[in-house]
């Protein structure tokens, strides 16, 4: 959020007409994406600009990746703009975000604005992204964005979301307090209830659900942090000085996948999304900006602030904006004096019902690692069970659809779908080490499948599914690998039925069999190295366990414990650490839980 035409103008160092004879994106020291844009003077309004003048905007697209940020500035390589400019003490030049013209000012009366001080007949701003792909007009005759045809932050076109939802799973968030930088009279507490009354007035109107995680300091800038756990990081306070543009109020922002003919962020009836990894914001320092000493300012632009980080554009950035739903709305790009703290206005709700529905979800399904055995001889036949080389695609729908699971672009030729199992067949003898934890995290993998969900009019995100080992195996359709059986059994030659070494007993007696064990990559001589009781708290509903890794964990509920349903999907991409699951909606009189692992 931020000021108007005429007080922005006025606050410039310098203001010119340039041409973009330059774009390379970045990545920065704190491994977020910066553009660094050089531009060539062509006419000056205001105050002196060199010839050559070169920028740096936060933001943009490299390696498969694109940071997004409220105060980017979206300039093209060969474009002209005019541009509200202002140079630091060491030098270096920033342009005004949210304030690139579009350069028609030396025709007709469009140069006036510039000479009056930005003051009568406005030229036109140009929009966040160009109008690619989208829908121009929202629901029941509410306007759409006239920054974005969608009405959020987007890259080739295509909106992005975070998914998390999809499977009935709130957003988990951090919040950082500076107990100094708070309105007048709120202290800490108050400010967490603030946070959580600007998260709500978006979930109230949405399938959006949020989780609060605690406080923290992050010791950064939240915008710094570029973890793709696709959490919320909410900064009440500019202690690092990460907003130096005057009148900009805060920012919001986060990360999100390149656009492709992939749909990372799934299918919402005909629209397409690319998927959010994470999101921020950062509200300027209350101590220099009075407007946020008011409770009220305060909450209109945090809920402004998380509406960025959860995909959304501004409504409008025109001060004199004509329609009055679009000039109403929260996310319009400028907040006015007495604001009504943290509501929604028509626009707002019909746009994050545009990429969050209250209902008709698309279906959700996570990342999972598969563990496969390939021949050690010519001779034998790849396991024919689940558990090696063969995955169940379980899916949770929220609405309980039919669906249709298939694989994605960038799947490899050795992966197929029978029914709802992902069979993976490798033709030669070709085997891989178990990858380190730590690799998998980082995304290697010997082969990949990307497998996505219809439920015939919504399309889940992309899920990937990753081969982590290729162990070579003498009796191939026992699915359990050489190396795996030399070091729990000390031998390659499965046992008969009922022996230790067969593939479906349970030497440790866990409940799991030595082809789950494998599959887990837990030994199948321990009890103690299965997964973890689960507890729960009947005050928050909500179930907590320690997770194995990779481990994907199906949850369910019954109330007599003879029919069970499906209630989400959870997996840890982690070393360690816990999972939880919240229930929602009305308690019954009695219910049971259960976690189910498994192939």
């Amino acid at each position: 959020m931020e000021e108007g035409d005429s007080e922005a103008f006025d606050e410039s160092r310098s203001v010119a007409e340039v041409e973009v004879v330059s774009v390379d994106p970045f990545e920065s020291q704190d491994g977020t994406i910066q553009t660094r844009i050089t531009l060539r003077t062509v006419e000056r309004f205001k105050g002196d600009v060199p010839d050559r003048v070169m920028i740096t905007t936060p933001g943009g697209a490299l390696n498969g990746r694109r940071d997004f940020r409220s105060d980017s500035l979206p300039l093209e390589l060969g474009k002209s703009y005019v541009l509200l400019l202002n140079q630091a003490e060491n030098g270096t030049w920033s342009a005004h975000p949210h304030r690139a013209y579009r350069a028609i000012a030396r025709r007709g009366n469009a140069g006036k604005f510039f000479r009056n001080h930005a003051r009568g007949a406005r030229p036109e701003l140009i929009p966040a992204s160009a109008p690619e792909v989208g829908t121009a007009e929202g629901n029941a005759g509410v306007p759409s964005s006239v920054v974005t045809p969608t009405g959020y932050s987007e890259t080739n076109g295509q909106p992005t979301r975070f998914v998390t939802c999809d499977g009935d799973e709130p957003i988990p968030y951090l919040i950082d307090i500076d107990p100094t930088k708070l309105p007048t009279g709120m202290n800490q507490a108050g400010a967490v209830a603030a946070v959580a009354e600007a998260l709500n007035a978006w979930a109230g109107s949405s399938s959006l659900k949020f989780r609060y995680d605690g406080t923290v300091s992050f010791g950064v800038a939240s915008s710094a942090i570029t973890t793709q756990d696709r959490r919320l990081r909410i900064q009440l306070h500019d202690n690092y000085n990460i907003i130096n543009t005057n009148g900009v109020l805060g920012i919001g922002g986060g990360s999100f996948t390149v656009g492709s003919t992939t749909l990372t962020g799934g299918r919402v009836g005909t629209q397409g999304f690319q998927e959010r990894l994470y999101g921020y914001v950062v509200i300027e320092s209350t101590t220099n900006n009075s407007f946020l000493l008011n409770t009220n300012n305060f909450k209109r632009v945090l809920t402004h602030e998380i509406g960025h980080s959860l995909g959304l554009e501004h409504s409008s950035n025109n001060a004199s904006e004509p329609n009055a739903i679009l000039k109403a709305a929260t996310m319009y790009y400028t907040a006015a004096a007495g604001s009504a703290g943290a509501t929604l206005n028509a626009y707002d709700v019909d746009r994050i019902q545009f990429g969050y529905p209250v209902t008709n979800t698309p279906p959700f399904v996570v990342d999972r690692i598969l563990r496969a055995v390939t021949r050690r001889n010519t001779s034998g036949t790849l396991p024919t069970t689940l558990g090696t080389n063969r995955l169940q695609l379980r899916t949770f729908d929220r609405q309980g659809g039919t669906l249709t699971p298939s694989l994605a672009a960038g799947s490899s030729a050795k992966f197929s779908i029978s029914g709802n199992v992902l069979v993976y067949a490798p033709t030669d003898f070709s085997t891989g080490a178990p990858l380190t934890t730590s690799q998998i995290i980082a995304g290697s993998s010997y082969d990949v499948a990307n497998v996505q969900i219809s439920d015939g009019v919504n399309l889940s995100r992309v899920a990937r599914y990753t081969v982590v080992e290729i162990a070579g195996d003498s009796t191939p359709s026992d699915g359990l690998g050489d190396t795996w059986m030399t070091t729990y059994f000390g031998s390659t030659v499965v046992g008969a039925v009922g022996a230790s070494r067969h593939p479906d007993s349970d030497p440790d007696k866990d409940g799991l069999t030595n082809r789950v064990e494998f599959f887990l990559n837990t030994n199948p001589n321990s009890a103690a190295s299965g997964p973890g009781k689960p507890v729960y708290n009947p005050a928050t509903r909500q179930l907590t366990w320690t997770a194995l890794p990779f481990t994907n964990y199906w949850v369910e509920s019954s109330t007599n414990l003879s029919t069970w349903s499906l209630r989400g999907m959870n997996t840890l991409y982690a070393s360690s650490g816990s999972l939880t699951r919240t229930f929602s909606g009305t308690a019954p009189t009695r219910e049971f839980y259960r976690l189910v692992i498994g192939p």
